[in-house]
């Protein structure tokens, strides 16, 4: 069993440009228990795009690749009972067809590897 090292709640404004929200730190492995994207724009629908970066091999596989979200509305890309675990150096990276039309919502968990 792993002890736990911390337990972060990230929110971000996604763009086109887009953005790693989330690199897990060398000294630690993450569980991904929730990522959630929103739709704040009341008059049209946003894609969305979501991958993420596996250090050790240095290949980036997307998980969600442009997926309308329409106004109003919200999407859970990793499913209600998936989860996802990352590695030192991993990368969550997303980014939206619009800015500032889609928020994301990310909960992390966060545990010491063994020594």
């Amino acid at each position: 069993m792993f002890d736990i090292a911390d337990s972060k709640t990230i929110a971000s404004h996604l763009s086109t440009a887009g953005a790693d929200v989330y690199t897990c730190p060398a000294d630690r492995m993450a569980h991904i228990n929730l990522l959630q994207i929103t739709n704040v724009d009341g008059n049209g629908a946003a894609d969305f795009t979501g991958s993420v970066y596996v250090a050790a091999s240095g290949v980036t596989s997307y998980f969600a690749y442009s997926i309308p979200i329409p106004a109003k509305a919200a999407y859970t890309p990793l499913g209600e009972k998936l989860s996802l675990w990352l590695k030192a150096g991993d990368k969550i990276h997303l980014s939206a067809s619009a800015d500032g039309d889609l928020v994301s919502l990310l909960s992390v968990m966060e545990y010491y590897l063994p020594e």
